[in-house]
């Protein structure tokens, strides 16, 4: 019930490579705004403002430097005019000290840029990491239908693009501001006034050089915005492409052993290749309109900064108006303002990646807002009571789609009433047990559960790659158990040979077969001892003769556990006083009396 993604769609084997959701304008920046406002009235904000300040003001500082060395190739070439060679090593000195200025500057300015960086990425991180796992909501994005995909790779990834890219593009918007300013000053400073006839009518003209690059910049702008504006979709679906190659590897390897029983290699490898030829293609859009933009980009620059600039000049360095110190100082000046006013479009790969990291990390946002609504408005209500039952009153069990599992059911159990439910398969047996665990939010009724401990073991355990003690013990904490009720733990479940490996880390889930991994998970039963213990279908891996004992070593491990399973096999009837039956044709729960192992031929 995920989202599509391009590798869940190859049936269409000629179908370009998807448009992945994109945020308007007004939206993305109310966003945007939303996740820096936060970090700058956070706990961090001293930091924040701190270091976003001192970024500035190196960033002004550099800018000033840029102006004084401007001025300085003036002197110059003033000095060469002339030659005066006494002026030159005071001059010289100006240049150390400047270019000194200018290096130390930038360091500067990249360590606070890249510290604001990191500290706001680090503090985001940890908001999305609590958004993740708050009300479980990590737990429904790969249930429902929520928009998106790979939402480990938005956290881990685009959250630290969005950072970067907004820091970055924050201060070459600033420190191009201020450049435009100042460069814009100089040139004014040395235009003078120009008077040109046209239609017959003689105008005056202040600081043409200011107008001429206005003009300049303007035109070449909107020249590549035109040719780079596609840059910004082909950018959005490159990352969402490089995602979701990610995502398939990822579970290539995860389930890298039921790939290789099945010998599935040929279908595997036929779908990351096909989805590696939408990345190429894509790729080479970019590269060919990157390519005709950086051209049409460096030519501009180019030009502006020498050509236009010098036949801007020419008038008034002919008349004697200006020297040619003037004419190097104007280039400068001209070049470095046409730069700054092109920085938009100069910016346009950066700010394309950028819009398509942030709207993934937004659509992220969202998402985990519409699965908490969906947690938060369940029609399920779910309290705790004090006797030792659990009470289900009008129960409905429906589907993320709206269908039904369940209607109007009441069902009690009773505790030290053991139970077994059973029917047929995609019946809705584990989605009761979801419902029962407070995880599945879609349904309604009333459920009363009683005071304790309650543990649920799914017929694929967890199994956390660490030491084996602490996969016992887990979730809580190894040191609160000892070593040798972990060991009693593991005999007890016919693990003894992995005694001597409670202290080892490993991939305990490649590590151990199936049944070995089914195995592992009751003797973390039987070491932490619930009051209540549900088994959904948790020894369906192990032999029949295998699950007998371990059903009877669990009664005799766990004497005041209630015990409620999922199960298929007739066997394991002896082991339960009650069978509760789903039956998908009335959507109701039917439960019946059985006649446990050891019960004396009565039922209680």
């Amino acid at each position: 019930m995920q989202a599509d993604s391009p590798a869940s769609a190859f049936g269409a084997r000629n179908a370009g490579p998807p448009q992945p959701p994109r945020t308007d304008l007004r939206a993305f920046l109310t966003g945007l705004w939303r996740l820096a406002k936060a970090y700058y009235t956070s706990e961090d904000r001293w930091w924040a403002w701190g270091l976003t300040l001192v970024t500035l003001a190196f960033l002004v500082s550099g800018v000033g430097a840029a102006v004084g060395f401007a001025g300085w190739t003036r002197d110059f070439f003033d000095v060469l005019e002339a030659r005066d060679a006494g002026a030159l090593p005071g001059l010289l000195g100006q240049l150390a000290l400047l270019v000194l200025a200018i290096g130390l500057l930038e360091i500067l300015e990249l360590w606070s840029r890249l510290i604001l960086e990191f500290r706001w990425r680090h503090w985001l991180t940890d908001q999305f990491f609590e958004r993740y796992f708050r009300d479980r909501r990590y737990q429904l994005l790969e249930l429902g239908d929520y928009g998106i995909d790979n939402a480990d790779q938005r956290i881990s990834i685009d959250l630290a693009d969005l950072t970067r890219s907004t820091v970055s593009l924050a201060g070459g918007f600033v420190s191009n501001g201020v450049r435009i300013s100042a460069f814009a000053g100089v040139l004014w400073s040395i235009s003078g006034v120009v008077n040109i006839t046209l239609l017959g009518r003689e105008w005056t003209i202040h600081g043409y050089l200011v107008w001429v690059a206005v003009l300049y910049a303007a035109v070449s702008s909107l020249l590549a915005y035109w040719i780079g504006r596609p840059l910004i979709p082909l950018r959005s679906s490159q990352q969402q492409l490089e995602a979701d190659l990610r995502f398939n590897l990822i579970r290539v390897r995860e389930n890298a052993e039921g790939i290789a029983m099945t010998k599935g290699q040929p279908f595997e490898l036929n779908r990351l290749r096909e989805l590696f030829d939408f990345i190429q293609a894509n790729f080479y859009r970019i590269v060919a309109r990157s390519a005709f933009l950086n051209g049409f980009r460096n030519l501009s620059n180019l030009s502006g900064g020498m050509i236009v600039s010098a036949v801007a000049n020419a008038p008034r360095y002919l008349a004697g108006a200006i020297t040619l110190g003037t004419i190097t100082q104007s280039q400068q000046a001209f070049q470095q303002m046409q730069s700054a006013m092109a920085w938009f479009v100069n910016s346009f790969d950066a700010i394309a990646e950028w819009k398509a990291s942030s709207d993934r990390v937004l659509y992220l946002e969202r998402a985990l807002a519409a699965a908490s609504a969906d947690r938060q408005g369940s029609g399920l209500s779910i309290s705790i009571q004090p006797a030792q039952r659990i009470d289900a009153k009008d129960l409905a069990v429906r589907l993320p789609d709206g269908a039904c599992l369940v209607e109007g059911a009441d069902v009690s159990v009773n505790a030290n009433e053991h139970a077994l439910i059973s029917g047929p398969s995609g019946s809705g047996k584990s989605t009761l047990f979801r419902v029962l665990a407070g995880i599945w939010p879609w349904g309604s009724g009333e459920i009363a559960l009683p005071q304790g401990k309650a543990m649920f073991l799914p017929q694929r355990p967890y199994l956390p790659n660490s030491a084996l003690a602490e996969v016992l013990a887990y979730p809580g904490n190894a040191a609160d158990v000892s070593r040798e009720a972990c060991a009693d733990a593991l005999r007890k479940c016919e693990l003894a040979g992995l005694v001597e490996a409670l202290d080892e880390e490993k991939r305990w889930a490649n590590v151990l077969s199936g049944g070995e991994q089914q195995r592992v998970a009751l003797a973390r039963a039987v070491l932490q001892k619930p009051d209540w213990l549900f088994l959904d279908e948790a020894s369906a891996a192990m032999d029949g003769p295998m699950e007998e004992r371990l059903y009877a070593m669990l009664k005799r491990a766990l004497p005041n556990t209630t015990i409620i399973s999922i199960g298929h096999r007739a066997s394991l009837d002896a082991h339960h006083s009650r069978k509760i039956t789903l039956d998908p044709s009335r959507l109701a729960l039917r439960a019946t009396a059985l006649t446990p192992r050891g019960a004396g031929g009565k039922t209680p």
